[in-house]
């Protein structure tokens, strides 16, 4: 990618100037953005999952598109689905934990959510 860390991207596809394709700006990261001024920290997706609230997941979503959206971010490279299967994985907080069922609920949720924002997800 192009300019990891100097922008709210932590990459970036290439314009293509012949087509008028202006290339995409991602961020990675299920909490907010990473590398930027003046964001939200939002809660871990374990976390979010826990509450078993599907309008809590939209919103949580919907929120993160928002400031995704305003900072020029075109794709969003979360949310994580692997299921954690033990602790000492080391990122399980960014999943939705072990339940395949409250996963998918979850990821849906935050997914279209983001969504609503004309921002892309990318589901891990």
């Amino acid at each position: 990618g192009l300019g990891w860390s100097y922008t709210a991207c932590v990459g970036n596809t290439a314009p293509i100037p012949s087509i008028n394709f202006p290339g995409l700006c991602l961020q990675d990261s299920p909490t907010g953005i990473r590398f930027a001024l003046n964001v939200s920290a939002f809660p871990a997706s374990i976390n979010v999952a826990a509450t078993f609230d599907e309008t809590l997941m939209y919103n949580n979503g919907r929120y993160m598109g928002e400031e995704l959206r305003d900072k020029g971010v075109n794709l969003h490279l979360a949310p994580v689905a692997n299921m954690m299967r033990t602790p000492q994985g080391g990122r399980g907080w960014e999943a939705q934990g072990a339940d395949p069922f409250l996963t998918g609920t979850s990821v849906t949720n935050i997914i279209a959510g983001v969504q609503s924002n004309g921002v892309q997800s990318t589901l891990k």
